[in-house]
């Protein structure tokens, strides 16, 4: 964990064994606290247990699989974790699901691969420009394009309605 080795605030969800022996999914929050000269003390956070969601999320891509087969999907996503996350949601769901780290790194699947639905955040600086002019140009193609932040749930719901031919 990056975050933690250099004392930042960090989300990680696991599974983690219960004194009973049964495993549970828990999200994991923890931020760095620091003495009055700067000192690194330790971190403050919890864990909460999130097991029903993630078994509500994948009865859900259990569920949506049909819908999505065959659905391409490229995630925009800088930070690695995240990207994997979804990309495994998606993919759990039936969807062919790409991950890629910026704009200029989406740009040769958009030509090659041309997924049918794009997620990814707003540009915010040239590379992003960049990027925009190309789903611009992908937009008048067929290529949707689902902004983020998304909950699991309506994500993959979201890419289902997105992915539809219109009028269906």
């Amino acid at each position: 964990m990056r975050a933690f080795d250099a004392c930042e605030p960090f989300e990680v969800e696991y599974r983690l064994r219960r004194r009973d022996g049964e495993y549970r999914w828990v999200l994991d929050r923890g931020v760095p606290r620091y003495s009055p000269e700067g000192e690194f003390l330790g971190y403050a956070g919890g864990c909460i247990d999130i097991d029903e969601r993630k078994r509500a999320e994948s009865e859900l891509a259990r569920r949506h699989e049909p819908r999505l087969s065959g659905v391409r999907v490229l995630v925009v996503e800088e930070d690695e974790e995240a990207r994997a996350r979804t990309v495994e949601l998606l993919n759990t769901a039936g969807a062919q699901a790409r991950g890629v780290a910026n704009g200029t790194e989406a740009l040769d699947p958009l030509e090659k691969w041309r997924p049918d639905v794009l997620i990814s955040d707003p540009a915010r600086d040239e590379e992003g420009y960049l990027f925009l002019r190309s789903l611009r140009r992908k937009a008048a193609e067929g290529c949707a394009r689902l902004a983020k932040p998304a909950e699991p749930l309506a994500l993959l719901a979201m890419v289902a309605r997105l992915s539809q031919p219109v009028g269906t």
